[in-house]
């Protein structure tokens, strides 16, 4: 009686236990359906805000999390351009506040900008956004550019 008494309680608690865990399992889905939607809208947000932008231009199509863009001012040869991104790219790293990485797409110049940690917050895209626009109206300045 006692070993099918054991066996019911060790069923039980096996039961109990799988139970748990597939709880756990939605849980944790959930958890990550929201973090991505959140995600997503802060890429939005930064989307929109490049497009708003007429010294930017997003050059590749636009993919969950990463942004490519550049800045894009008329009158000036791809050669200027791109030696002006290269700058705007070691500006906005050289402060420590924010990383960015680059490319070359069909040959040009291109920063990317990555939103991807569960850590990232709207205030840090907004705050990178800013520090980029700074380091631009610095660029700009200094090459003389007037739209």
């Amino acid at each position: 009686y006692k070993k099918a008494l054991k066996k019911q309680k060790h069923e039980m608690l096996l039961k109990e236990k799988i139970s748990l865990r597939e709880q756990a399992e939605k849980h944790s889905q959930k958890l990550q359906q929201i973090e991505q939607e959140r995600l997503q809208a802060e890429y939005e947000q930064l989307k929109q805000l490049i497009e708003d932008d007429q010294r930017f231009k997003i050059m590749a199509p636009v993919e969950f999390s990463l942004l490519c863009f550049r800045l894009n001012p008329t009158n000036k040869s791809e050669k200027q351009i791109d030696i002006m991104n290269r700058k705007l790219l070691e500006n906005v790293n050289k402060t420590g506040k924010t990383l960015l990485t680059h490319t070359k797409l069909n040959g040009k110049y291109v920063i990317r900008f990555c939103i991807g940690q569960r850590t990232t917050k709207e205030k840090h895209v907004f705050d990178t956004w800013k520090l980029i626009t700074r380091e631009t109206e610095k660029i700009l300045s200094a090459h003389n550019y007037k739209d």
